[in-house]
């Protein structure tokens, strides 16, 4: 298949049948990728051997980018190949040497004020800015699962759950904002917080449960707290709630923010 806009469109190309993701290779330049996977997305990759090893790094997204475009980015990196470069090593390189924390979280306050309202962006800056200072000079590239959960950690013991719960929900969403520039490979949160980041882009981007080793489930149903003697009000709260799963409301206000709905279990 060589790729073009008539073989390379929203419908096509279509899966192997039984499979979930599959990468097509183009029939004219050599590593010219699409990986198409079963939620609709589709990414340009190159692939090429270096000592012995396959490498691959994504592009760009269609429809985003081209095909014409990604072509004449794997030309591109086909030529620097031709100069013994390792497009995949610069690239990391590139990323560790980009941004910091703090620069990152500059820039996406700056795009995110336009469209948050005056508190929310208040609350954001605060966690983002205060709450996670730790962070600040490290590379964004490197900053690992272990460091976010020690700071979770930290923010829970020292300023309780709640506090927590806001700092890891902005932290999701600008890692997810970074995400779609480029800045990091994936995102690790809940997966409602990450469709709410990616808004209409969700559908680029595979959403997969992660494997949780050494807990004994995988995932919460949320929940409400009252004062401990306000009884009848949580007798009230449980009522509404039961049925809004049961009329179909929750699974409605789900969709109306372009969210995936899970029923709790009974």
């Amino acid at each position: 298949m060589k790729f073009t806009d008539k073989t390379v469109t929203q419908s096509k190309p279509e899966l192997p049948e039984g499979k979930t993701d599959h990468i097509f290779f183009d029939d004219l330049d050599r590593g010219f990728g699409l990986r198409v996977r079963d939620t609709g997305s589709k990414i340009w990759v190159y692939q090429y051997s270096r000592n012995n090893k396959t490498r691959r790094m994504t592009i760009g997204v269609f429809p985003t980018m081209s095909p014409s475009q990604a072509r004449e980015q794997v030309r591109k990196l086909t030529a620097e190949r031709r100069l013994s470069a390792d497009p995949a090593r610069d690239l990391a390189a590139k990323q560790i040497d980009k941004e910091s924390f703090a620069e990152t979280v500059a820039q996406y306050l700056a795009a995110k004020q336009p469209e948050l309202r005056d508190r929310t962006y208040t609350e954001a800056e605060r966690y983002l800015k205060g709450t996670a200072s730790r962070l600040n000079s490290r590379p964004l590239a490197l900053i690992t699962q272990s460091e976010i959960a020690d700071l979770l950690d930290h923010t829970a013991t020292k300023s309780g759950d709640a506090t927590y719960n806001r700092l890891r929900a902005n932290l999701a969403a600008m890692f997810t904002w970074a995400m779609q520039r480029g800045e990091v490979a994936g995102v690790m949160a809940q997966r409602s917080e990450i469709e709410g980041a990616l808004k209409e882009h969700r559908r680029e981007y595979r959403i997969v449960a992660m494997p949780t080793p050494g807990l004994l489930i995988s995932s919460w149903s949320p929940g409400m707290a009252v004062k401990k003697d306000a009884r009848d009000l949580a007798d009230a709260l449980e009522s509404i709630a039961d049925a809004m799963i049961h009329d179909g409301s929750f699974a409605a206000l789900f969709a109306k923010y372009g969210l995936t709905y899970t029923p709790p279990h009974e």
